[in-house]
């Protein structure tokens, strides 16, 4: 996968994306953990500068949704970061492929709703 090329791209778009409520956000984990669980599922994210909606409540998201955040948040992270990141989780985080913006998108852990202090053990456990 060229990273480099993906995440070009991503910053081209010029609109920092935050989640509409304010949320504590510290590392790629936080934006993951923010974006799969229920608090992400009921909270919006919006452009920064207008307060417009960039996606609504109770949307999957994809990597590239979970960079964007995270950059306007932590500046610097990488895309290879947010997807490793996701790689690791593996089909211990639910995934599938969205028809209507033809990416793969990502959703609660499969076994329970996802938090911090569950994503953080998952990955300690299996580090490699």
């Amino acid at each position: 996968m060229d990273y480099e090329k993906i995440q070009k791209k991503l910053d081209s778009f010029k609109k920092d994306v935050v989640f509409k409520e304010p949320l504590n956000v510290n590392d790629i984990v936080d934006v993951i953990a923010h974006c799969t669980s229920k608090i992400g599922h009921s909270n919006e994210t919006i452009y920064k500068n207008t307060k417009t909606i960039q996606c609504s409540r109770g949307r999957s998201r994809s990597a590239g949704d979970m960079y964007r955040i995270a950059k306007s948040y932590l500046k610097d992270v990488t895309y290879e970061d947010v997807q490793k990141t996701l790689d690791k989780l593996g089909n211990n985080i639910n995934h599938s492929y969205c028809n209507d913006v033809n990416k793969v998108v990502y959703s609660s852990f499969a076994r329970y709703n996802t938090t911090r202090d569950e994503i953080d053990e998952f990955l300690k456990e299996n580090n490699d």
